[in-house]
């Protein structure tokens, strides 16, 4: 992973293939500390799910990632390079450029895929979180 320059805090790597999760694994909650990632449907009866074709998570129209565990500065969600998403990503109303946050946030960060589409998907294969000390 990337390493953090002084000031910046720490980085962790939520890597979906350290998980060897099964073709079309429903994602929950997993931790890695100091860092919380909770995957929720958000209401599409289809929540972030695991593909190993492509070796990567598959977010549908309203799936949620919230982020929490320590004041979180930078969230960024790498996605395939051979894949184009079709969904766009926001926290709140502000859609995020390359699926990246920034910020200072001790609330728990809620990211949530497009609500006004309803079709189509977005896909990442690790997630990468910054926090301050």
């Amino acid at each position: 992973g990337p390493t953090p320059t002084p000031g910046e805090g720490n980085t962790v790597r939520f890597n979906v293939a350290d998980y060897g999760f099964d073709n079309q694994t429903a994602l929950g909650t997993y931790t890695v500390d100091p860092i919380t990632f909770a995957f929720d449907g958000g209401g599409n009866q289809n929540n972030p799910k695991y593909y190993s074709s492509g070796s990567a998570v598959r977010c549908y129209p309203k799936n949620t990632i919230t982020i929490s565990g320590k004041t979180i500065t930078k969230i960024v969600l790498n996605t395939p390079s051979d894949y184009t998403n079709a969904i766009d990503l926001y926290c709140g109303s502000e859609k995020l450029d390359n699926f990246t946050w920034t910020g200072n946030s001790s609330e728990p960060v809620v990211l949530t895929f497009d609500v006004n589409k309803t079709s189509g998907q977005s896909r990442f294969v690790s997630i990468d979180v910054t926090f301050a000390e």
